[in-house]
């Protein structure tokens, strides 16, 4: 009765993470598993079925991001990968600031009142792209995934800087902590977000 109440536990997990994850390209628990060079399972059940994708440690955006790749991946489907890297290039040189969003996100709303109430970046300098309501936008999101090495929204970018994170992390730091530093706005000043 253990191993049995052990072994629904796990396909729970698996069940879970499936829908979590958006997943519906498997039909059993042993096709979830999706390998990775030097890769390690998150979790066995018994009879080594894998209940989870394959994590990589080495990956820049934790243990996680393995996982949330794939995730990324798996919904977006096939497109093409250089359109849509060309597309996130344009955004990122045609504007002072680029921000890769969801409309509801609330670290994409807090990340987007900061720069637009706190800041006062104009909202011409601001590029927003909401990957949840754009017909690329789930694409955008793995493309960024690769790129970043984090699938989370939003993604901000700075002219002249870069990759400047998230709301709370990535990149250089992400804006709140930029912002808390004193570092945000000479950057944004230099990107000629102000202008």
């Amino acid at each position: 009765d253990a191993m049995r109440f052990a072994s629904s536990r796990c396909l729970s997990l698996v069940v879970m993470l499936a829908l979590v994850a958006g997943a519906s390209a498997f039909s059993t628990p042993s096709l979830l598993v999706k390998r990775q060079q030097n890769a390690r399972p998150l979790l066995r059940c018994k009879g080594g079925v894998a209940a989870a994708s394959m994590l990589d440690d080495s990956n820049k955006g934790g243990v996680w991001a393995g996982f949330k790749q794939w995730v990324a991946e798996s919904r977006a489907g096939k497109y093409d990968a250089e359109k849509i890297g060309a597309r996130i290039d344009e955004t990122i040189q045609g504007s002072p600031v680029a921000m890769f969003s969801f409309a509801g996100c609330p670290f994409c709303l807090k990340a987007k009142d900061l720069l637009a109430n706190e800041l006062k970046v104009k909202p011409e300098n601001i590029k927003i792209i909401e990957c949840d309501r754009d017909p690329d936008g789930n694409a955008i999101q793995a493309v960024l995934g690769k790129r970043t090495g984090r699938t989370s929204m939003p993604s901000i970018w700075i002219k002249g800087a870069g990759y400047a994170g998230g709301c709370n992390d990535g990149g250089l730091g992400g804006v709140v902590p930029l912002h808390m530093k004193g570092e945000l706005k000479s950057l944004l000043q230099a990107a000629g977000a102000f202008d």
